[in-house]
């Protein structure tokens, strides 16, 4: 069952695609957006033949740690808890949108160069700026209305403005 979610939900910063197939993944993390900024991030190691969790090589955890805890291309697999790999973004959307302050658990996968899966869990709050399909952040004024922030780089709408 999908959760409800009002107009005054908000996300985290975090833009998904399709894949072909089924699944999403990240197209764009939000410089500015809880995920990217505060967020608490976890990493485990998994053989992708069986899924098993696997002890992550110092060498590669400081590899990982140098780089951005989430990135395009990683494959969004569940939201607090719930797997989202057969879902539709329309689907995803309420499950990742809440209210302002609260915590959303996302858990990624990423594939490495050895076969080797990396696990990510990021706990965020959700903050008062939200991304749509777009490619529009918005964020609301004093007054409540939503006023543009910024335009994704080479998102839909900076495209039709460019």
């Amino acid at each position: 069952m999908l959760a409800a979610h009002s107009r005054q939900d908000v996300g985290v910063g975090l833009v998904l695609r399709k894949l072909k197939g089924a699944g999403l993944c990240v197209r764009q993390i939000v410089e500015q957006g809880s995920l990217a900024t505060s967020a608490s991030i976890h990493y485990q190691l998994f053989r992708s033949a069986d899924g098993l969790e696997i002890q992550m090589p110092s060498a590669l955890a400081k590899q990982v740690k140098q780089q951005p805890s989430i990135q395009p291309g990683d494959i969004l697999t569940a939201v607090n808890g719930q797997s989202v790999a057969e879902m539709s973004a329309n689907q995803v959307k309420p499950l990742i949108l809440g209210p302002k302050n609260s915590e959303v658990t996302l858990c990624f996968q990423r594939l490495l160069p050895d076969g080797l899966w990396l696990g990510i869990t990021a706990t965020a709050k959700r903050s008062d700026e939200e991304q749509f399909g777009i490619g529009v952040t918005f964020k609301k004024d004093t007054d409540g209305r939503l006023r543009v922030k910024s335009l994704v780089p080479g998102g839909p709408a900076q495209q039709v403005y460019s």
